[in-house]
């Protein structure tokens, strides 16, 4: 049972996956549309096709097993070894999350079976292929082991915003392999669709020809297409996604949650002398950095995929200095930044430039510095990638795309909380809402008990650390 109301355009393409596509679809809405709930709920619609296989990009797997457990009930394993276990799993399961990296490994006759041939004994009734533009190449091992992981499955839905990233021969196999009669050989699809030409050194494909018979092709026999500007009056004004990261490194976290002052004393030992007079709330500062840092890289994926996705600005929220410039360094030009040191005329200008500058996308900013005093006209997307320690600079800083109008029409905003996944972050998060739901009775009626947030976030911690 789901905890959640589909929107009426979602229930609409549930219906059309069936009737009009036979459970073997492309969906290609644009980002934040919902295709994870999408393919959620044909899923639980459907309890005969088990189990399902859910392949994804890594960093997106954490998400796929929370929208799964938590929205929908089901059952979700998500698969991180290099090798899979002698051993199937239980039967009950009804979800299998893998990754195209290691689905796609190729293994050593004295390493055993990989994960295709595992997840191919289970007999998998419904795969999922989530950023399908992931096996645009048909010639890599990754493609050829999602192929026959789709061959025998009586339900294939693909899943990306931007299928065709490049050039029209990019989507040939992603179809084929979805629908693979429709787009049966290459080579002709290739001649009608990619403007083929033969060069001295060989067939060129790069080309792109007849591309309105290939939309009307592709609309009538395989994909579901849909844009936000399609949808608005369906959505909410405000929407919020919980985004669970991998850090970059597990053991260097756990190494600081269960030995800080041996931790901190290979950083500085002079840090690490100062720690010790007051060890457990200093710790907490330092996870909190410390978490933000790992999750960098899985962050700087999902806004690499939304730059490459769509045409919009983003607006990101830090705490910390160095995560900010981290963020900054990363995306150059393509960004501006306003934390403590960009004050006056400095800080407007940089407002500015990120509004009316079609080449910077991105806006970083310290959430007490840039959390107030300015709207984002025409933005509708906010990621937080470090928490506050009060829950109304997270408003506040979440505030600034609320109800900005773009013409006569709503633009729903969306807001992104990163949280790194077993970390201090989702603790705080938990106590972030309830102070909020605190702080909300006190304003607009209704009981609730006052709590001190580092106070409990402490006590969280050293329960953590004793065990």
């Amino acid at each position: 049972m789901t905890t959640i109301q589909p929107y009426p355009y979602q229930l609409e393409d549930l219906e059309r996956l069936d009737r009009d596509f036979g459970g073997r679809a492309l969906v290609s809405w644009s980002m934040g549309l919902g295709k994870t709930i999408l393919a959620l709920l044909y899923a639980q619609r459907h309890p005969e096709l088990r189990p399902a296989v859910i392949v994804c990009p890594s960093g997106l797997r954490w998400q796929w097993e929370r929208e799964a457990k938590v929205n929908f009930g089901l059952r979700a394993v998500v698969l991180e070894t290099t090798r899979p276990p002698r051993r199937k799993f239980p039967s009950k399961i009804d979800l299998l999350i893998v990754s195209y990296d290691i689905l796609g490994q190729r293994q050593s006759p004295h390493c055993g079976p990989g994960w295709l041939d595992f997840l191919l004994e289970m007999n998998p009734q419904l795969v999922v292929l989530d950023e399908c533009q992931n096996v645009c190449n048909r010639t890599t091992l990754r493609s050829k082991c999602v192929a026959q992981l789709c061959a025998t499955a009586p339900a294939v839905l693909g899943l990306s915003g931007t299928p065709l990233t490049n050039r029209p021969s990019e989507l040939w196999f992603p179809i084929h392999v979805i629908k693979p009669g429709l787009l049966p050989s290459f080579f002709a699809y290739a001649h009608e669709f990619c403007d083929a030409k033969r060069t001295r050194w060989g067939w060129n494909f790069s080309g792109a020809s007849n591309l309105d018979q290939l939309h009307k092709k592709l609309t009538r026999g395989a994909m579901i297409r849909r844009r936000k500007e399609d949808v608005l009056k369906d959505l909410p004004p405000k929407q919020r996604s919980i985004v669970p990261l991998d850090l970059s490194s597990r053991k260097e976290y756990d190494h600081a949650l269960h030995d800080f002052i041996g931790w901190l004393n290979e950083i500085s030992p002079s840090k690490a002398r100062r720690a010790s007079r007051a060890e457990t709330i200093v710790q907490l500062a330092y996870l909190k950095q410390l978490a933000a840092k790992l999750k960098l890289p899985a962050v700087f994926s999902w806004v690499d995929d939304f730059i490459a996705e769509t045409d919009e600005k983003l607006i990101l929220f830090g705490i910390h200095r160095k995560i900010i410039a981290r963020i900054h360094e990363r995306y150059g030009n393509e960004s501006v930044v306003v934390d403590g040191s960009v004050t006056g005329r400095k800080r407007q200008q940089a407002v500015d430039q990120f509004l009316l500058t079609k080449k910077t996308r991105l806006f970083i900013g310290n959430i007490k510095a840039a959390g107030t005093g300015w709207s984002a006209r025409g933005v509708s997307v906010t990621c937080v990638v470090e928490l506050p320690w009060d829950p109304g600079s997270l408003v506040q800083a979440c505030d600034r795309t609320h109800g900005i109008k773009r013409g006569q029409e709503g633009v729903p905003s969306q807001d992104y909380i990163f949280l790194g996944r077993n970390t201090i972050d989702e603790r705080h998060w938990k106590l972030l809402i309830k102070k909020q739901k605190i702080l909300a009775a006190a304003l607009d009626g209704g009981a609730g008990e006052n709590f001190d947030l580092i106070e409990e976030l402490t006590k969280s911690l050293l329960m953590e650390t004793m065990t």
